[in-house]
Parts: C-alpha cells; structure tokens; sequence
C-alpha cells in the first residue's frame, strides 16, 4: 500500500471528495508531514511487531519530515487503520475539533491494541538507583 492510498482513505475519512483534486489538495500536502511523523513515531513499534511475529526485519527511514505519496507505506499492514486516523484527526484539528478528537481517539485505541498484543519481553533489571 502506497501513502497515496492512506491519505486517500483519510480524506475520504472527513468526509471530503477524493476525486476531486483542488479540494483536497491542501489535505494532501498536510498528511504528506502528518504521516511522516506517524512513521517516525512508530517504527521502533513496527519493529517489536515485526519480531514478535516473526517477520523480516526492515529499516524505515526516521530522519524524514515528509513523505512521497508514491512510496510504499514501510511500517506493517496492521498500522494502516491507525496511521489512516491519524492523519484524519490532523486534517480536520482547525475545522472540526469533535471529528478531530473521534479519530485521535481510535487512533490511540489502535496503538493501545498493537501494544497490548506484543508479547513481554524478558531482561535484566537495571539499577536506576545505583544500589549495587
């Protein structure tokens, strides 16, 4: 999946006309920046994801601002719904801030539930105090 595709369905998301490009022009550009943060934010996440369920690791690019809505979306696909509300909530932030908070709130839930299904991780225990 393209980050075409993602912003296409949060566009959609708000309500707005896909196909008809001057309207959603600015929502593009703005979920070009939105979606480079969602990346940014979560790849470490995509990580642990990827090792938990035994997938080929990948290195995603964190020191981007903006994305290509060309590229390939490179976190797994079980971020697509979440990244898609994401983006949504920024869209809408200025113009409808109860929309905005609907979507952020499925977002958070999203993330809430990939993290809940990682399995625990065993290590040692550091001393933060400086006791031994």
């Amino acid at each position: 999946m393209t980050y075409y595709d993602i912003l296409d369905s949060a566009v959609a998301a708000v309500c707005e006309d896909v196909t008809s490009s001057y309207a959603t022009e600015d929502y593009i550009i703005r979920g070009q920046f939105l979606l480079a943060s969602f990346v940014t934010q979560y790849a470490n996440l995509d990580g642990h994801f990827r090792e938990a369920n035994k997938l080929e690791p990948t290195v995603i690019k964190t020191d981007i601002v903006s994305v290509d809505p060309e590229d390939d979306f490179p976190l797994c696909d079980v971020f697509i719904p979440v990244a898609t509300h994401y983006v949504a909530a920024g869209l809408v932030l200025d113009e409808n801030e109860e929309m905005s908070d609907k979507f952020f709130d499925r977002y958070v839930n999203g993330i809430l539930q990939i993290r809940n299904e990682l399995p625990a991780q065993q290590g040692a225990i550091v001393d933060k105090y400086g006791l031994d």
